[in-house]
């Protein structure tokens, strides 16, 4: 995965992963790395024609071999030390950053730094460069924290202001700035973000969260945030074509039949995922608790896995191993060509089906989403289901 970091960062992409499609939600709720396609690398290429600022780099820059440090422009503090490589990262920083310095009220040379800074953040993040990490975001909080105030509109459908703007404020606590910091995370909810879990548990907000702002503020911070993801889950829900979908495989535990139809007039969501991929392993979790918080309550999770191994034996003793170690308390069986051929249009892993009571799927969504986003998705369809059963309960009475 930390190559596909790399390409981004020298490609600046509006996503964080490798999918070869993106979606909106993927860039409204991840930081990270999230899916994982082959093809996704050489599709991303075109993703910013005709949108980069003035002095922005080419496909050259990205191409090119690395110049020497004798060839190099002088270094920005955020990149001492840094190589990347075949990347020249010093060159592209330097473009994008004098690009907004020469326009600082442009929109596409303020979005091109700033998206820049933002993902230079989270690649030392995953590297484990946290001071590093908390440099960028401070940089990218700042740039977009003056966009705000003058007012500057960024793309139509990109939705990064509010993880940029909680990222700078966990770099301002970190700093020892409580009150900016709690001023930017105000910002960041303002803004979109939705992470609700991520408030309670980023060690840099641990101060914080101590406060009499911070605890009287929270409930409020956590009703904005439940309300949001449910209007844009209804509106990706009113947006997506149903369409139908089944298997009948085999439970890699039980080694019985595991069908679709076992689950009929229950609310599913399918993960197509492999235990080799960075980003469906980072979901586990959250399908996890979903199962634990809603079994009873009429929902079921299942994972159709897609193994590198040709032989299916060994392929199910890996699936095993992950389902042991990872605490996964859901069926898992290995997807087959013919269940995968019913995904219309499919990008890469993990890939998530919602499916409602009727047996159709209302949502597909590629790459890893937070638990909230996916706990809303559940909640909605399963009370979309209660109200269907309650007219046909009444008139069999």
């Amino acid at each position: 995965m930390q190559n596909c970091s790399l390409v981004l960062i020298a490609s600046l992409l509006l996503i964080s992963g490798c999918s070869s499609e993106p979606t909106t939600d993927s860039i409204a709720h991840s930081d990270k790395p999230n899916s994982d396609s082959p093809a996704g690398r050489e599709e991303h290429a075109d993703a910013h024609d005709g949108d980069e600022p003035a002095g922005s780099p080419s496909s050259e820059g990205t191409d090119a071999p690395a110049k020497s440090a004798s060839q190099r422009p002088v270094a920005d503090p955020l990149l001492a030390g840094v190589e990347f490589p075949n990347v020249d990262i010093h060159s592209i920083f330097l473009k994008y950053r004098s690009a907004y310095e020469a326009s600082p009220e442009n929109p596409a040379a303020v979005f091109g730094y700033l998206q820049l800074c933002h993902q230079l953040g989270v690649h030392f993040g995953m590297e484990g460069d946290i001071s590093r990490s908390h440099l960028a975001s401070m940089r990218a909080g700042e740039i977009l924290q003056k966009a705000i105030d003058a007012k500057i509109e960024f793309p139509a459908g990109v939705s990064l202001a509010g993880d940029i703007l909680f990222r700078y404020s966990t770099a301002l606590a970190a700093d020892g700035k409580q009150d900016l910091a709690m001023s930017a995370l105000r910002s960041a909810i303002e803004n979109g973000f939705t992470e609700l879990s991520a408030l309670s548990t980023a060690p840099e907000l641990k101060a914080l969260r101590e406060s009499a702002e911070f605890k009287e503020s929270l409930p409020q911070w956590s009703t904005t945030i439940k309300e949001s993801l449910k209007e844009e889950v209804e509106a990706l829900l009113a947006s997506h074509e149903p369409f139908p979908f089944d298997f009948t495989l085999k439970d890699v535990s039980t080694l019985k039949p595991l069908a679709l139809d076992d689950f009929k007039g229950k609310v599913c969501i399918v993960d197509i995922w492999g235990t080799w991929c960075g980003p469906c392993r980072k979901e586990i979790p959250s399908f996890v608790r979903l199962q634990d918080k809603f079994g009873e309550a009429g929902f079921q999770m299942i994972g159709l896995n897609q193994e590198n191994s040709g032989d299916e034996a060994t392929n199910m003793v890996t699936v095993r191993e992950v389902i042991s170690s990872d605490g996964i308390n859901y069926p898992c069986a290995l997807i087959d060509s013919k269940t995968l051929k019913q995904v219309p249009d499919f990008q890469g892993y993990p890939t998530t089906l919602f499916i409602d009571t009727q047996g159709r799927v209302r949502l597909k969504l590629v790459g890893l989403h937070q638990f909230e986003f996916l706990e809303s998705a559940v909640e909605l369809l399963l009370a979309e289901g209660q109200a269907k059963s309650e007219p046909e309960s009444s008139a069999t009475e």
